[in-house]
This record gives C-alpha cells, structure tokens and sequence, in this order.
C-alpha cells in the first residue's frame, strides 16, 4: 500500500477510534494517530488492516471545526486529497476542505458505510462465512431440530428397568 504522510485511514479491526493520521512510516512499518481517541497504531505495511478513506463528490464530509461541505469536485496532489463543494453551513461555493482537517470523529457502523468506504473483506472469507451460515440453517430445517439445545443426553439401553406392572412376580397360589 502507498503510505504518505498526512494521509487519512481507518482501521478495519478498531472502528471505534476514529479517522487516522499517517504520521510516520519506514520501509516496514507505519505509524497512525488517532486523534479522536488519542491512540496510536503501529502497523507492518504489507498487511496493516486499515482503509484508506476517500470521499466522492455528492459525498457530505465534516470538517474538524464542525461545519460541512458537500463535495463536488476532488484534487489530488502529492498522494493527499483535497475536496471542493459547497458549505451547507452557508451556502458558499467554492470552499475547500484538506483531507487532513476532516472530522477525526468519523467512523463507519452500518454495513453500507463499510461498503460505500470500501471496507470489504476478501472473497474466501465471504464464502467461509457463507458456508457456516447456510449450515446453520440448514441445521434449523433438520427434522430433528427439536433436539437442539435439549439439556438431556440418551440412556443406554441396558439400564432402562422395564415398568413395574410388566415385571413378572411369582404369584403365591
């Protein structure tokens, strides 16, 4: 992955920390900030599980000021991002808001921001997890599903003792 500093990212095992900041990197690690919980992540670069965020124009983003732009246009330049749009704040176009300054705040908690965010994960975890859950149905459609999750366990057959009025008992004639 292309790290450059200043570059916004969003960890895909911590959600709840926040936007991060690239704040250093070498040729095997890189560092991030994140600033709305004040934590700091150090990740191997080939296989550091994070995300980069990039918005789209109709996209609405918020700044760390707290007011909003509604982006129309995206310039890129030296690998960090700038959006153009409008302020809903004030209706004025032609604002501009770096990437570096957006919300710390943001995280993604409903499946269709880590889809639009391109939080997915990869092909063969999908279909492991697609093969357990049909399973599991499959599990409910059993004609034995009465039988799940009974706190009983079977009795051998040799200690079941047979009724009392089927025991045979000498009869004193």
């Amino acid at each position: 992955m292309p790290f450059m500093l200043g570059q916004r990212w969003i960890s895909n095992t911590e959600n709840e920390l926040g936007l991060g900041t690239v704040v250093a990197q070498d040729a095997r690690m890189v560092t991030l900030l994140f600033s709305a919980s004040g934590e700091n992540r150090l990740y191997a670069r080939s296989a550091a599980p994070i995300t980069r965020v990039i918005f789209n124009p109709g996209d609405t983003v918020t700044s760390h000021e707290g007011w909003q732009l509604l982006i129309d246009i995206i310039e890129e330049k030296e690998g960090l991002l700038t959006y153009i749009g409008t302020s809903l704040d004030n209706s004025e176009t032609g604002c501009t808001l770096r990437k570096v300054l957006l919300d710390s705040k943001l995280t993604f908690s409903k499946p269709q921001d880590h889809l639009l965010a391109g939080q997915i994960d990869r092909m063969d975890r999908f279909v492991l997890r697609y093969r357990a859950r049909k399973s599991y149905s499959e599990q409910f459609r059993a004609p034995w599903n009465a039988l799940r999750g009974i706190r009983a366990s079977f009795i051998p057959i040799n200690y079941i003792s047979p009724p009392r009025w089927a025991r045979a008992t000498p009869r004193a004639s």
